[in-house]
């Protein structure tokens, strides 16, 4: 899977949170196609919806999905590709690991307090 993000220029995808933070820190533009409500709890919907209102991704609820409709979003991804990532590198938190290990650092010294 690695290489294949090395390689793409979009992504077409599922809005797991995993997934979602994964093409952040690459910064690769994504078109989203979240899981209806009928096969999920709906977080997919809500991180799609999330990702778009920030500027970080496109979405095509699965339910509107058609031949039409996927070329359109596709197409329209590629014109916005580079606004997209420009949104994705400006992003303020792509990485928690120094936050995390702050938190931990935290903890220890209230502890030996």
């Amino acid at each position: 899977m690695a290489d294949a993000l090395a390689a793409a220029d979009i992504v077409l995808g599922r809005a797991g949170s995993n997934t979602l933070s994964e093409l952040l820190a690459l910064c690769k533009p994504m078109l989203l196609v979240p899981y209806p409500l009928g096969a999920s709890r709906g977080d997919q919907i809500k991180n799609a919806e999330s990702y778009q209102k920030q500027g970080l991704a496109h979405v095509l609820p699965q339910e509107k999905m058609t031949p039409e409709t996927m070329t359109e979003a596709v197409l329209h991804l590629l014109a916005q590709k580079d606004a997209l990532r420009a949104a994705m590198e400006a992003y303020p938190v792509k990485d928690g690991t120094e936050a995390v290990l702050q938190m931990i650092e935290d903890v220890q010294t209230a502890r030996r307090r």
